[in-house]
């Protein structure tokens, strides 16, 4: 990985810490600079290169690795919520081709918004994920298969989204005496290549998050269309 910029802060025995990646775009100095003492800011930084930044409604995307083209910087606007908007609630991918990256943001009250593009700000698609009340706590990304949302309460709901628009669906939660060990959040969700989202036994080749595990189907059949959910 090769350092666009790089300026030593301190240097202690076993550590070094220094200024990494390209100057910040002048939309991100912006609301750092004028956000004040008690405002809540948040960045998350995403694998392909690209990085976030939330403050109020206000959505920065830009991007923090070279890419060999011109650096990209782009503002959206969230949806309404009362609770704070959160970057752990934001995603950004890169599709294919060298195509301009889509996001995602989830409000803490479950409004999902996705833009197909971040060059295209007002086409964005918009649905509730229809958790009654219930606080969002994080978006992970589960590609090919979509996103994952979780909530506070352990709710979880798989988010769907293409070009042509998204779709939620909730995964059911284990029945039978799993309640005996409060730790076990989950024994596991297996998406299967033939697009069935099943609570079922541990498996191979599983993404572990948390006490979560999420198994992607042989064959790359991720697709969602028509998934079902069931208990065991």
């Amino acid at each position: 990985m090769c350092l666009l910029r790089s300026q030593v802060i301190e240097t202690t025995g076993s550590h070094v810490a220094s200024l990494w990646g390209a100057s910040l775009p002048v939309t991100v100095t912006e609301v750092l600079t004028l956000s004040g003492d008690g405002a809540e800011v948040t960045v998350r930084l995403g694998t392909g290169g690209w990085a976030w930044l939330v403050s109020g409604r206000r959505l920065v995307v830009w991007r923090y690795k070279s890419g060999g083209g011109r650096a990209q910087c782009r503002e959206l606007s969230l949806p309404p919520a009362a609770l704070a908007h959160r970057a752990g609630l934001c995603l950004v991918g890169q599709g294919g081709g060298g195509q301009t990256p889509w996001c995602l943001a989830v409000s803490p009250e479950g409004v999902v918004r996705y833009w197909p593009s971040i060059a295209q700000e007002g086409t964005s698609s918009e649905i509730s994920a229809e958790l009654s009340g219930q606080e969002c706590f994080k978006v992970t990304d589960i590609h090919p298969v979509g996103s994952l949302l979780s909530t506070t309460t352990a709710t979880l709901v798989l988010i769907h989204h293409t070009q042509h628009g998204i779709a939620c669906r909730r995964l059911a939660a284990p029945s039978g005496n799993y309640h005996k060990d409060s730790s076990f959040l989950a024994s596991c969700v297996t998406i299967t290549n033939n697009c069935r989202a099943t609570w079922g036994n541990w498996t191979k080749d599983v993404l572990f998050t948390g006490g979560l595990s999420a198994s992607r189907g042989r064959g790359g059949q991720d697709g969602v269309s028509g998934c079902q959910t069931e208990s065991r």
